[in-house]
């Protein structure tokens, strides 16, 4: 790849002085430290009749602009896709590891401070800078350029400007250099708790019993006892209230059947 944004250095020569497109740098990091860098360039389709209006085929854009770069190198593709009313050419190059991935950040420009996976956290912290590029002619030009990283597990630190699910995404300026600091943590959720199966020594039969419960014993509908006494309160109240009078009754049945044998 050639080295400090030659490719994206090359369209702002060729393309920001013509349109206003915007670029997305972008950084796919997998869990076992392989990734993907890209580069998207956005065409809307008054920048593709601006263009036209130079003599640039908008069916064939992004080939003819690559062609003012020269040569790309091989392990790195570079394709035209259409998105809605949008015409992206998209250039891609996969790393097998993370030094690779490295080796390929810094070639494209970036200064990489950390970029390790240690104890199931992902660390990223670089630093990206325009500033020293020639921007002659391009002051006032709307100039839209992000750069994206995305990673796997759960990010739980970053200083990006905002996030789209697992990607982080910062704005970039070519008046200044940007830091960019992510952490991302690996860890899968944990899993449920086993059911723990207990041997019945009476019958040889199997128990189980939901270890998440609390204890307890389970009903034919694998209810606890403590859930079923609260939620029928009421009945067992009526229930005993009910024993009660009939208590009561047979204690005054008793008490009369004496007196009148006394008498």
């Amino acid at each position: 790849m050639k080295t400090k944004f030659s490719l994206l250095i090359t369209f702002l020569m060729v393309v920001f002085l013509l349109t206003a497109c915007s670029i997305s740098i972008t950084t796919k990091i997998n869990a076992d430290g392989s990734g993907e860098l890209g580069f998207t360039y956005k065409f809307t389709q008054d920048d593709l009749t601006q263009l036209g209006g130079m003599g640039l085929n908008a069916d064939t854009i992004c080939t003819d602009l690559q062609s003012q770069g020269g040569t790309m190198p091989e392990d790195q593709t570079f394709k035209q896709e259409k998105h809605g009313d949008e015409t992206w050419c998209v250039a891609s190059q996969k790393f097998d590891n993370l030094e690779t991935s490295k080796a390929g950040l810094s070639a494209a420009g970036l200064t990489i401070n950390t970029l390790e996976i240690n104890a199931d956290q992902l660390t990223f912290d670089a630093v990206v800078d325009l500033s020293g590029q020639d921007t002659t002619g391009m002051e006032n030009m709307p100039v839209t350029i992000n750069y994206e990283l995305t990673v796997p597990g759960k990010i739980t630190n970053h200083n990006a400007n905002k996030l789209n699910g697992n990607t982080a995404v910062w704005n970039l300026t070519l008046s200044a250099a940007t830091n960019m600091h992510l952490e991302s943590s690996l860890k899968t959720p944990q899993e449920a708790k086993p059911t723990v199966v207990n041997k019945d020594t009476s019958g040889g039969n199997e128990v189980g019993s939901d270890t998440d419960s609390g204890g307890g014993s389970k009903d034919s509908n694998g209810n606890s006892v403590t859930d079923t006494l609260q939620k029928y309160w009421w009945a067992i109240v009526i229930a005993l209230l009910c024993c009660c009078l009939v208590v009561l009754a047979i204690v005054v049945v008793v008490v009369l059947v004496a007196r009148k044998k006394k008498a």
